[in-house]
């Protein structure tokens, strides 16, 4: 079943019968969705750009849609796409305040997160970047204290950088009967103990796997430049990996100034360090495992929603490679077709594409070349 509803709240139809649905729930960035529905079908011209969906009256399977199309092979069939609603974050950029070049905020991470959507949603200095019904949920405190600086960044790309980092998820979701959307913070539960996807010995929950362990963009050394220029520039070293096994990584952090934060160059150093862990952090060795699964099926042993969820940590055994271990589940997928319903589950860090490795290095080239001198400071 699918609900459309406005932004505003108001319901505009209910569509049943549907040809496919596809919605990702993600922890670290907005998942997609993709509906393949008959244009006669009762509802259908409800489906418009901007509006949202509901699927199965699930609220954690809320998502907006972004694009409508047509099929050669089938004229009759409109193609909805679009995201978990939390896509909604690429719609304001992290401006810093009036009279200064950028934002520092000092906090814990869940907090910091909560604060970058009070500036550019909730209560932005300019009302007219006000996001109508938005709020943040739960004050949960959390993740480790951390410390980022930003400007002129979409908010969804800020979001999902500190999530990934920090293992820590976020979700937008609506309560309909309090109409407003709300902005949560959530780590997952390991459940490791509890819940096993395994596939011999008599639990064999585990229909297909792909897996595998790369080393394609690791590194383990960063020199990490800050202020200065030439012989007087600031610049910490981080690792220390020798011969065949060191793979070196530079870090232009000259965007962090000293002066107007007042910093001892101890304190300066620090936080250059600190940038230094976060960057090789990005360039980890890393495994990739994606399992197609018997749960929320008749007879699984575990099921999502009901024996673990999405940022839990779960034991994943394939005896056929030889492979045991704890893993955090950081998307499921949700696929409804006529032969029936499956979940699609992702675990650890997504598998980087190359469009995405760009995006991130001119992510870093923006940062260098709009982040001057002067700082407003948050502080928890």
């Amino acid at each position: 079943m699918i609900d459309i509803m406005g932004h505003d709240f108001i319901k505009y139809g209910t569509i049943v019968n549907y040809t496919s649905i596809q919605f990702e729930e993600s922890m670290n960035e907005p998942g997609h969705l993709e509906i393949h529905v008959n244009a006669s079908i009762e509802g259908a011209e409800e489906l418009q750009k901007g509006r949202l969906v509901i699927i199965d009256g699930d609220l954690n399977k809320c998502g907006l849609i972004t694009d409508l199309g047509k099929d050669d092979e089938d004229q009759d069939m409109i193609i909805v796409k679009g995201h978990e609603l939390k896509i909604i974050t690429r719609q304001r950029t992290t401006i810093p305040p009036e009279g200064a070049d950028y934002t520092v905020y000092n906090g814990t991470v869940e907090w910091v997160m909560r604060k970058v959507m009070l500036d550019h949603f909730i209560q932005p200095e300019d009302p007219a970047r006000l996001f109508p019904f938005l709020q943040l949920g739960i004050f949960k405190d959390a993740g480790p204290k951390t410390r980022v600086q930003q400007t002129n960044k979409p908010v969804n790309e800020v979001l999902t950088e500190i999530s990934k980092i920090h293992d820590i998820g976020w979700r937008i979701t609506p309560d309909l009967e309090a109409v407003q959307y709300l902005f949560q913070v959530f780590s997952g539960t390991d459940r490791s103990d509890e819940v096993l996807f395994e596939d011999e010995y008599g639990i064999d929950n585990i229909l297909s796997a792909s897996y595998t362990d790369t080393m394609e963009d690791y590194k383990n050394v960063a020199y990490v430049y800050g202020e200065g220029e030439g012989a007087v520039r600031k610049r910490v070293l981080i690792g220390n990996a020798t011969g065949w096994n060191r793979h070196e990584l530079t870090i232009d952090a000259r965007d962090l100034q000293s002066e107007e934060e007042e910093l001892t160059e101890a304190q300066y150093l620090s936080i250059l360090q600190s940038r230094g862990y976060e960057r090789l952090a990005e360039h980890q060795m890393q495994e990739f495992l994606s399992i197609k699964t018997l749960a929320n099926t008749e007879g699984a042993p575990f099921q999502y929603g009901r024996d673990f969820y999405l940022g839990d940590i779960v034991m994943i055994q394939l005896n056929r490679w030889g492979l045991a271990k704890k893993d955090r589940v950081t998307s499921v997928l949700h696929v409804w077709e006529d032969i029936g319903y499956r979940q699609d589950i992702m675990f650890g860090a997504e598998k980087p594409n190359v469009i995405k490795k760009i995006k991130r290095t001119e992510t870093r080239l923006n940062v260098l070349e709009n982040s001057k001198v002067r700082a407003q400071v948050s502080i928890l």
